[in-house]
């Protein structure tokens, strides 16, 4: 069986370089156990990128009777955890931005650090612009 791995050639297209020729131990599948997707993934030979590609069942099931290592992954646990308030915007965001830079973030931090137990918000915990949202 070890044998049969080595010798098996598995072809496939890196983005940059077109087609690519990738041993066994080149390649990864990656199945989600929840939703049972399946993708591969390997590093390009001639450019060395990473490259990430969705593979349908025949395809997993292809890749890992040829030997190629399996590796089954959950969807983060963040996803089933309730998400209060608004969501994020693209101003919140730039508001964001902009306090990191103003220094502020860094004096709400080091008060952090120091035992306050809570950093300031720099509208004083009101956030501006969202009044009426």
């Amino acid at each position: 069986m070890r044998n049969r791995q080595r010798d098996t050639v598995i072809r496939a297209t890196c983005e940059r370089c077109g087609d690519v020729e990738l041993r066994v131990a080149d390649v990864r599948v990656l199945l989600c156990a929840a939703t049972n997707e399946g993708s591969y993934a390997f590093r390009c030979p001639t450019c060395g990128g990473a490259v990430a590609k969705p593979a349908d069942a025949r395809t997993v099931d292809v890749l890992i009777a040829a030997g190629v290592e399996l590796a089954v992954w959950d969807l983060p646990a963040e996803l089933d955890e309730p998400h209060a308030g608004p969501p994020f915007t693209f101003d919140d965001l730039i508001e964001l931005h902009f306090w990191l830079e103003s220094g502020e973030a860094a004096a709400a931090l080091g008060a952090l650090g120091a035992g306050s137990g809570r950093a300031a918000h720099p509208a004083g915990g009101r956030r501006p612009g969202r009044a009426g949202r």
